[in-house]
């Protein structure tokens, strides 16, 4: 959105029984790629290669996929052979290891 350039979109990609959505990836689309701010499977389906397809769509339509997170989910990054770096700290969370986690197609 030219107007607001922090605006996200959110794209609910799958639904399971009445509607209920089952994931969802929120990333800002910029000419280089997109910046994943968040990403998220329901509980009972993680392990299922969901939060991947996500990521490999946005790598597929985008080239790049751009995402910052810390300790607690530096791993599925790893996983999905993303180059892990360091990143600045975030106000929004004091104290924590940020990383900067960068996959191109």
């Amino acid at each position: 959105n030219n107007e607001n350039p922090r605006l996200v979109l959110m794209e609910v990609v799958g639904t399971g029984p009445r509607g209920a959505p089952t994931s969802v990836a929120a990333y800002v689309s910029r000419p280089d790629g997109v910046v994943l701010e968040y990403i998220a499977v329901a509980p009972g389906l993680r392990g299922d290669g969901i939060g991947r397809a996500l990521v490999d769509a946005l790598a597929s339509a985008s080239g790049q996929v751009v995402a910052e997170t810390d300790d607690d989910a530096v791993g599925f990054y790893r996983a999905l052979d993303f180059d892990i770096g360091p990143a600045p700290l975030d106000p929004r969370w004091p104290g924590r290891r940020r990383y900067r986690c960068v996959r191109r197609s």
